[in-house]
């Protein structure tokens, strides 16, 4: 996607290039893929984990800043990323899972409208009008 968008280059008949550049990379990188799992296998966890949280920044602020623009659904979106990030496990589903059901219930709950009786909606609306 970054390769056809305006990142790669405003005018879009330049923007091969940046294709042309990304399968060189993965050639590259394809054919000393060995050398790379032994070097990072090599490595400290901790330190593998920094360089995938540093690797991951530009997505969680892309993601954090398009959920925050939403105002109204700022809440459940927090909610949900709270609940993705904590690492949570259950049933044997992981924080992905659980960070969606978390999520989707905090935005039912936030945006149903309450009513004190029990009477359906639609009864309640139609005696207003009367």
């Amino acid at each position: 996607a970054i390769c056809t968008s305006k990142e790669a280059h405003e005018d879009p008949d330049k923007r091969y290039v940046a294709g042309v550049a990304n399968g060189l990379f993965y050639l590259i990188g394809g054919t000393f893929a060995g050398t790379i799992v032994l070097l990072f296998t090599s490595l400290p966890g901790e330190f593998v984990a920094i360089l995938a949280g540093l690797a991951l920044i530009g997505a969680i602020t892309s993601n954090v800043s398009a959920f925050a623009a939403h105002r109204d659904h700022l809440e459940a979106s927090v909610i949900t990323f709270i609940a993705t990030a904590s690492g949570i496990s259950f049933l044997g589903l992981g924080s992905a899972f659980w960070g969606v059901v978390v999520g989707a219930l905090a935005y039912q709950l936030l945006h149903r409208p309450f009513t004190l009786s029990r009477r359906p909606a639609a009864e309640a609306a139609s005696e207003k009008q009367q």
